[in-house]
Formats: structure tokens, sequence, C-alpha cells
């Protein structure tokens, strides 16, 4: 099933040199705190986002990975970011010294465009660079070498690298099949790989283990034998990983710290999650109730869990109220998160919202009741009043999400797993393309996401599905719409008031491109349900195979009835 997307962004080297020297001018501006802390976790995020851009585009040119004095400068730089960011998190929050400036001088003359990808462990997976750092420090070791795997290994790896006093640290990109991965190394990297022991540093592993291995084998190929890996969790590689790489995996050295171990469990309270946030939840009652994995059900009994794409949440209890403490990411990708969040709120459309700390929003808890106790024409009323203000407060960059194409393409291939052939929505695509006015969708509109609530109907997780690790990203108002068909069964007679709602309001939906989007959605959903339903049982959730199952339905039902229309 295709599902997942991996999204990249075009920038000039001199623009993110210009805003690197901006954010650091703020910095310097910032009084001691977890709120200066995020924003130096920021810089550090974007200096490692620029390593990589430059990285890549000279691998693109060269074929291989050559030490550069752009790549070494860079990697200075992302250095020097990672020592104040461990600095900072070593002494509660002080004002670390950070003095980027001669590097930035250095690569001022660099130019032309490149690519920053995505790190997806710090916009979605509470990936902490302080808990690599953490784990560097526990294993008291001096690395020789650091070895960063490109894109979020490289930064990663400047934090292993400034914790155990590493003499070099570089990184490499690893190409070929996703499950059998291999290094493209220059000379000039062989020779400076020449002592012991040296780190292999990256996200994962993820189904193959294969990127680690590539690096692990090549450095053992090079005669070094002291390797040791930093992943960011303890489990072995996943389904795509063979019984020979699995033994493999387990005769490397590994070293990681747990979230829980380091934010909530922590002896030291400023490096506590509640503690963050205490200024303006107040002190916490009790300890964090997690709220991931599902358990939110506690509250929400009977909707399905989507643990593989669910974000790490806590209930924090204090004299104040009860409030919700959810991961949106760190530095930017947390701070575009907080920007939606408080244009929702701040319209009466979703929680109140009290901040952001280092990557976790602060929203007020509400209880609610079942949506199905509000009635269907408030409820209506209430979903064209939410799709209208998105369309018209919240637009989007061009190419910000899915191509017509790419989601047709999803339909076909989705849809051929379970016997369909919805061929002629390739074809159409083409020809909608250009009427396509993206902005910030919803991306999550299942009645389970709407609060019934003394204070009226509520829509909760609405910030930042249109910024997933999916292909799907920000769409025009007609995806919304297809799902709001969907998720809420509309009758004919309903989709026409919904669309004379938007109208009213001044949103007048392409009917061509909802028709087009209807089956798109159903096989994005159906895709999601059935790999996060892999070795479940009725016993385990019940819910979700029901919604599998429900999405597949609905996926047949639009493939027969709008196909001969198109």
């Amino acid at each position: 099933m295709l599902v997942y997307g991996d999204r990249s962004r075009q920038t000039e080297v001199r623009g993110e040199l210009e805003s690197l020297a901006s954010l650091n001018e703020t910095l310097a501006l910032m009084p001691a705190g977890i709120e200066r802390h995020a924003w130096l976790a920021d810089l550090f995020i974007r200096a490692a986002e620029l390593a990589q851009g430059i990285a890549d585009a000279e691998f693109e040119q060269w074929g291989e990975d050559r030490l550069t004095f752009a790549q070494q400068v860079s990697m200075r730089l992302v250095r020097a970011t990672a020592s104040s960011l461990c600095q900072s998190w070593q002494n509660g929050f002080a004002a670390a010294p950070l003095n980027i400036d001669a590097q930035l001088r250095l690569l001022s003359s660099a130019e032309g465009a490149i690519h920053c990808r995505r790190q997806e462990g710090f916009a979605f997976y509470a990936l902490y660079p302080e808990a690599y750092f953490a784990a560097a420090r526990r294993c008291g070791l001096q690395f020789h070498s650091v070895l960063g795997i490109r894109s979020i290994g490289l930064g990663l790896a400047a934090i292993v690298a400034e914790a155990t006093a590493a003499r070099t640290c570089i990184s490499v990109r690893p190409i070929g099949h996703p499950f059998r991965r291999k290094l493209a190394l220059g000379a000039d990297f062989k020779s400076t790989l020449g002592a012991e022991p040296v780190a292999v540093v990256d996200e994962g592993p993820g189904l193959s283990g294969s990127s680690f291995l590539a690096a692990a084998e090549t450095l053992e190929q090079l005669g070094l034998e002291r390797i040791h890996l930093f992943p960011s969790h303890r489990n072995p590689p996943g389904f795509a990983a063979s019984e020979a790489t699995r033994k493999r995996w387990n005769c490397f050295a590994k070293h990681v710290e747990d979230f829980d171990a380091l934010f909530i469990e922590s002896q030291e309270p400023r490096h506590q999650l509640a503690d963050w946030c205490a200024d303006v939840t107040g002190p916490a009652l009790a300890p964090l109730e997690d709220l991931g994995g599902g358990q939110w059900r506690r509250y929400r009994p009977g909707a399905p869990a989507l643990p593989r794409w669910e974000r790490r949440k806590f209930l924090l209890r204090s004299t104040r109220g009860s409030f919700l403490l959810r991961f949106v990411g760190l530095g930017r990708y947390g701070s575009d998160s907080l920007r939606r969040a408080r244009q929702l709120a701040g319209a009466g459309f979703t929680p109140p919202v009290l901040g952001l700390r280092h990557g976790f929003l602060i929203e007020e808890w509400l209880d609610a009741r079942p949506i199905e106790t509000a009635p269907r024409s408030a409820l209506l009323a209430r979903l064209a009043s939410y799709l209208a203000f998105r369309a018209r407060h919240m637009p989007a960059p061009p190419a910000s999400g899915a191509s017509l194409s790419e989601l047709a393409a999803m339909l076909v291939h989705n849809a051929g797993e379970i016997g369909l052939a919805p061929n002629a929505w390739k074809a159409r695509a083409r020809a909608l393309e250009a009427r396509v006015r993206p902005i910030e969708t919803d991306n999550k509109l299942q009645l389970w996401e709407w609060l019934h609530t003394p204070c009226g109907i509520v829509k909760a997780d609405a910030y930042d599905h249109c910024a997933g690790h999916d292909l799907v990203g920000c769409q025009d108002i007609a995806w919304d719409i297809a799902g709001a068909i969907c998720e809420f069964d509309l009758a004919s007679l309903e989709l026409d008031e919904l669309l004379q709602r938007l109208e009213h309001d001044g949103i007048r939906a392409d009917r061509a491109l909802i028709d087009f989007l209807r089956p798109c959605y159903a096989a994005f959903q159906l895709g999601t349900f059935t790999l996060a339903t892999e070795n479940v049982t009725a016993q385990d959730d019940a819910a979700a195979l029901s919604a599998r199952e429900n999405y597949r339905r609905r996926l047949e039902q639009e493939t027969r009835v709008l196909e001969p229309s198109l």
C-alpha cells in the first residue's frame, strides 16, 4: 500500500545563511530557559539541514562522498551549534556561549540551490538530539571518528562527536535499493577513517536496517573493528531484514537513551517535560499520563487507533486544570504547527492553545461527549464553517502536497491491492491539475476527531496532518470535502447543503475535483489502516479492523459509481 511520502524544500545557500545569522542574533538577546533552548535546537537543526543540502548537492555532482572544503566548514558550523545545545542541556538551560560568525563568513561565498530534506524524527517522532548526547556521555568512550548517515544522522553525529570529543565528524549518503543500501566513498574519506573506535549515527533502524549496516560493514572492509552504533530505539531491524541481517545487527555495540528516562523520569527537574510547561499549566499534581499508542481511547472509547502514526502525547493535571501535551515537532516544524493551532483556536474551532515548549504543544483538555450526541444539522453547519475558515485563512504554497497525478498513482496502486482497476483517474488528473488551489487542509476528518463539548463542537488533532509523514500534504479544499463525504457518510442532499454553506461563506468548491478526490481519499485511508492493522486481531483492535473494511467498501463504491462519469 502506498501511504508514506518524503518532502524536501529547495532553497538557496545564501538564504539559509541569512536565516541562520538572523536566528543567532535573536538567540543572543533571549533570556536563559527552556524557550531559548528550543530556539537553540532550531538553530542546530537548520544548520544541519544546510550541511546536508550542501553535502547532497556535491554528492550528486561527484557520484560519491568527498571531504570538500564546503562540507568541512558546514560540519564545523553544525558542531558549534551542537556544542552549545549540549552545554545548554547540561547546565539546566543556562545561556551557553555560541559563536558561529567565522563559519558563516567562510560559507558566505557558497552559492547555488540545494535541497534540504525534512528531518522526520525531529518533525514527527519525538526524536531529540539531547537523547543522543545522553547516550554518548553514558557510553564513556572517546571516538576517533563519528559517521552520520544523511539526512538526520548528520546533525545527530555532531551531537555524539561533541559529547565524546571526537576528532572527526563526517556524513555519508547511502544509495541503492532501500533494503540493500551501500556507500560510495572517495579516497579522502577512507584515509580519514583510519583509527578506532568509530561511531555510526542515525535514526532507526527501519524496516531493513540496511543503512546502518552498509556504513558498519564498509568500516569493517577498511579494517576497522571497534564500531559502535547510535540508533534512536532499541528494536531490531523490521520485517524486511533477513535472518543474517538480524544476526549482524546483534554483533555491534549499540547505545540508546529512552525518551521516558530522559524527559519523564529524569532526576533533574528542569529536564522533565512537566516542568517545561509549568509556567502556563502550573505544577503537575500527578505524574504525566501517557496517551500515546492509542491509550487516549480511555477517554474516547470505541475509536480506532493508529499507533504507527501517533505522536507522543501526555495528559497533565495541575491546580489550574487538565492539559494535553502533544509533540508537534522541534524547531520550525513545531513553530508551523503552533501558528496553525493559534489560528484555529483563536477562531474557536479547536481547544484553547497555551503555547509551545521544545516540541510539545500545550492545549486545554476538554471534557467531551460522543459527537453522535450533537444534532446532525449542527454538526454539518460546524463542518461547513470550519472548512470555509481553512480555505479562506490557511493558504499553502504550490507543490506543498502531492500532485493529482501522484494521488491518482496511489489510488491505482492501493485499489489494485484489492482487485480494482480505476485507470481513468490517471488521465483525469492531468486535465484537473491546473484547477488545484492548495490550502493547509485538515486531512483527518474522522468522526472521533470531533468533540461535543459544553462550549460547542470542537475539532481535535487539526494542526499538522497537512505536513505529516505521508504523501498527501496540502491539497485543495476539495480533498477535505471528499474526506467529509466519506467520514460523515453525507447523503446527496447533505453534500448539496454543505457546498451551499461553503459558497455562502465565499468558498466555491470544484465539483469535478471533489469527484476525482473521493476515491483517492478512500484509497489513502484504506492504505493507512491496512498498514496499521498488520498482525492485528479483532481482540487487539476491532475498531481499526472495522474502519479498514469500511474504507475498502467505500473505495469499491466510489470507483464503481464515479468512474463511468469520468
